[in-house]
């Protein structure tokens, strides 16, 4: 067997004996070369599916795709983020890893750090899909851990955002990605004043379309702020603000929202795109 496609079957919805039980039939399946197992929320209720995947993926030497995307790995714990990590450092000849829209680096920074050096060994790596997490959500130390294996010279793709990334973080990052031809720099992510600020100093005032997809950090006043920026802008017909975490810390961002649109000047707006931030988490 080298192909094993098992993905959106909710495998963990009610536990990690399925995640666990097909860990362990990888390590009789050594010809693998791609396994796909997204949407089958891993690690929903615990963290031991995860940890034996991590223990696994090592008797699958050659392996060319993983794909975990779209799970809850890192939810309610980071070992198993630490494990998967360290498996993943025998996967010499892997070229795509799909880690997007799980919850790594929620619980601690081991897993994102684990995650980063495993990935360092990963010499035939070409693509990497890390969207969707909680890279420096706690601190930059997963993401400074991150920065050496961007600069990687066979990486020719790297999906980063969204991650709550601090201004410092994408800092840190973009040293990683000026150093690889393949890879363009994150743009600024929005997180307090001076950093909105900054922004629409490059923007031209007769815009008529504003992505800010993933983009944007909801903390303090960052989205009343933006929105009386964008209140200087008549000729705007389409805003995305999708995948910015509005609402997740409080839900002081998403009244500002709400106010911003009601009472500002945006009769030209014809799009708005609001969809998979935490609006509505407080009530």
């Amino acid at each position: 067997l080298t192909f094993l496609n098992l993905a959106n079957n909710w495998i963990g919805l009610t536990g990690d004996a399925g995640t666990a039980s097909i860990a362990q039939s990888l390590q009789m399946l050594p010809a693998l070369t791609y396994i796909n197992l997204a949407g089958n929320k891993v690690g929903r209720s615990e963290d031991t599916g995860t940890m034996a995947l991590g223990k696994a993926i090592p008797n699958c030497p050659s392996l060319r795709s993983f794909n975990l995307s779209n799970n809850l790995i890192g939810l309610t714990a980071d070992l198993g983020t630490v494990m998967l990590g360290q498996g993943l450092q025998s996967l010499t000849y892997l070229e795509v890893l799909d880690l997007s829209g799980n919850w790594i680096a929620l619980r601690g920074t081991a897993g994102s750090i684990a995650l980063a050096q495993g990935l360092q060994n990963l010499k035939s790596l070409m693509t990497l899909k890390l969207g969707n997490n909680w890279i420096s959500y706690k601190n930059g130390d997963g993401a400074k851990a991150l920065a050496s294996t961007l600069s990687s010279p066979t990486l020719q793709s790297a999906t980063l955002l969204p991650n709550p990334l601090s201004a410092q973080v994408v800092q840190i990052l973009n040293t990683g990605l000026d150093a690889n031809p393949h890879l363009k720099r994150l743009s600024m992510i929005l997180s307090d004043p001076n950093s909105i600020k900054e922004f629409f100093q490059t923007v031209p005032l007769r815009t008529t379309a504003l992505d800010l997809s993933g983009r944007l950090i909801d903390q303090g006043n960052t989205m009343a702020v933006l929105m009386q920026y964008l209140t200087l802008y008549p000729f705007l017909t389409s805003l995305d603000l999708s995948q910015n975490y509005i609402g997740f810390r409080a839900d002081a961002g998403t009244v500002a929202l709400g106010q911003g649109l009601a009472n500002a000047n945006f009769s030209s707006l014809t799009s708005l795109n609001l969809s998979n931030n935490y609006i509505g988490r407080y009530e």
